[in-house]
């Protein structure tokens, strides 16, 4: 990817971090018990990535661009599965 494609705007970070935030509501009412594994989860935005992954630090890093074309199932399914995935390959 060149430079310019790789630039997130502050509207695509907080994108991200919004609907991160209502799906994280949704879950909880959902699901409360998953909903407490994603307290603890940070969440950045990034185009460095082609969809989304949790980094070594523990962050959840997804790409604006793969993520907007998602539906909240969609976004929720991600969400779940990258936590999931951080926690079985901690143990």
């Amino acid at each position: 990817m060149s430079q310019d494609k790789d630039k997130l705007t502050e509207e695509e970070l907080e994108s991200v971090k919004a609907d991160f935030d209502r799906l994280k509501s949704a879950i909880t009412v959902a699901a409360p018990f998953i909903s407490s594994l994603l307290r603890r989860l940070k969440v950045t935005a990034t185009k460095q990535i082609e969809t989304a992954c949790v980094d070594q630090t523990g962050t959840l890093r997804i790409n604006p661009d793969f993520f907007k074309k998602l539906d909240n199932r969609d976004k929720a399914w991600v969400i779940g599965h990258e936590r999931k995935s951080q926690i079985f390959h901690n143990e």
